[in-house]
């Protein structure tokens, strides 16, 4: 009975060493399966900020002046009394003047403008091959001139008087110079002709060195390069939805670099609507003028420059209707 407890014992003690053993072998078996599926979060690196690199913008450079922005607030302003005009020019500039007043200068930047009067005519400027276009300023005919470098413009003012305003200088500066010169006390439209036809209820004036010729119920006038051409029709009827119509047809024509400019305004004692723009190889434009005493349509033409348009203008400001 001893012997087989004894026995009994033995096994006993056997097994608690294999059965801890195994036990072991399970409980690492079981911690390595956990770690190899376990995610092991690493925080990502802060991305190190680059280096900012500013921009490096061209130094800001002063903008190049139009032509129509060189005229400025501050500029001088010289009148001259006996030759009745007025001069401005920049305030840098140095200007001198001969006694009697016929010469005037003006100087600066390497630029210079003469201005002559002749009160009895005789002014005289040009070369061979010189190039010579009309001109009117303020409404005064005359030519302008380019020759050898310089360029000049004659104008016929009041009776014989002539001005020569010439330059050694860019057209662009001597274009602003010439937009900043005002004749004082003097009337372009002083010697114009007048047209005054009571049947065709229309009346205006015009330059005397054009040519005007009549067809029924039509007018035509040319000179100085430009045309003018008038047309008349009494007591129209419904004539703001015609005219509205008519300019609606006109500004959809191709021959229009860009899209035409329309003004209303009254003109005469009536209203008028007024179409201009470069059209084809020159400026136009259409005037079409009505009240209860007629209806008239003119369309102007003239030279891209628009040399002749201020002429233009003061026909169109004279312009009334007459019964």
């Amino acid at each position: 009975m001893l012997v087989r407890g004894r026995r009994n014992l033995d096994k006993l003690l056997f097994l608690i060493p294999a059965f801890l053993i195994i036990l072991t072998i399970v409980l690492v078996s079981v911690f390595l399966v956990d770690n190899r599926n376990s995610k092991v979060v690493v925080p990502a690196p802060s991305p190190r900020p680059l280096p900012l690199q500013e921009d490096k913008e061209p130094a800001p450079q002063a903008a190049p002046q139009a032509a129509e922005e060189i005229t400025a607030a501050g500029w001088k302003t010289y009148v001259g009394r006996q030759a009745q005009y007025v001069l401005r020019f920049p305030p840098d500039w140095i200007l001198t003047q001969e006694p009697n007043g016929r010469r005037v200068t003006v100087a600066g930047g390497g630029e210079t403008i003469t201005i002559d009067y002749f009160p009895d005519g005789g002014a005289v400027f040009g070369c061979a091959g010189a190039k010579r276009t009309p001109v009117r300023l303020e409404g005064f005919p005359g030519e302008r001139v380019v020759c050898s470098g310089e360029m000049a413009v004659v104008i016929n003012a009041e009776t014989a008087e002539q001005y020569l305003i010439k330059g050694t200088t860019t057209q662009e500066v001597f274009d602003v110079l010439l937009s900043n010169f005002k004749f004082s006390g003097k009337n372009p439209s002083a010697s114009w002709k007048e047209y005054r036809n009571s049947e065709l209820g229309l009346s205006f004036k015009y330059p005397p060195q054009w040519e005007l010729t009549e067809e029924t119920g039509k007018l035509s006038l040319t000179g100085e390069g430009a045309s003018l051409v008038v047309e008349t029709q009494l007591k129209p009827e419904i004539a703001e939805l015609s005219a509205s119509e008519i300019m609606a047809a006109i500004r959809n024509l191709s021959g229009w670099k860009e899209e035409p400019e329309l003004e209303l305004r009254n003109i005469g004692g009536g209203s008028a609507q007024i179409l201009r723009g470069e059209f084809e190889d020159g400026y136009q434009e259409v005037v079409i003028l009505w009240s209860e005493d007629g209806f008239v349509q003119a369309a102007w033409n003239d030279s891209r420059e628009r040399q002749i348009t201020s002429a233009f203008d003061e026909v169109l400001a004279s312009l009334s209707f007459v019964r």
